[in-house]
């Protein structure tokens, strides 16, 4: 949704676009501070899929960050993939090419070209393990890595705290609801 404006003028707009393309008005709701993410909580899976595949082909745009909807994941899932992204940014940003990079979604690592930076997982005990490929562990952390692991673990410990947020499966219908800034890509 963007980081700008409040909660309550996002979810207002998140309303109203809804309602246009899928003539529903679930019920929306935040997981901690507004941070441009929102969730949506459906009468029904088959409604929840239906408005987010809609959501999706409007192609809605907001405070010039492109808005996307997805079925909401396990908080195990969501933590490994941030942690992903975030050392792909970071490589992006130090002039690594962002199609050298590859993150594989599925098995939570990250690799350059057929170099493996890392593998993520997260351990019974909720805490992030992270294996490094060659020389990686080193060159990383020349940069905000530590940064990317507290934020990730943190987002471990926040849901095992609130016993909330468990994703898909947990909470029936519920899918979030995120804005994407056009320059990054996943």
């Amino acid at each position: 949704m963007g980081n700008t404006g409040n909660k309550e003028e996002a979810t207002a707009w998140l309303n109203e676009k809804l309602t246009i393309i899928t003539n529903t008005k679930p019920d929306i709701y935040t997981k901690g501070d507004f941070k441009g993410l929102l969730f949506a909580n459906f009468e029904s899976k088959k409604l929840r899929d239906s408005s987010v595949e809609s959501f999706r082909k409007a192609s809605f745009s907001r405070d010039g960050s492109r808005c996307w909807a997805s079925e909401d994941a396990p908080v195990e899932e969501r933590a490994c993939k941030a942690l992903l992204f975030g050392i792909k940014n970071q490589m992006i940003e130090w002039g690594w090419g962002k199609f050298e990079l590859w993150v594989d979604v599925k098995n939570f690592s990250i690799s350059c070209l057929d170099d493996r930076i890392a593998s993520v997982s997260v351990s019974s005990k909720q805490e992030l393990q992270i294996d490094y490929g060659i020389d990686w562990q080193s060159y990383l952390s020349e940069g905000n890595l530590a940064d990317l692991i507290k934020r990730s673990s943190d987002m471990l410990k926040n849901s095992v705290n609130r016993q909330a947020g468990k994703g898909k499966g947990k909470q029936g219908g519920k899918g979030k609801l995120k804005s994407k800034k056009p320059s990054s890509h996943e």
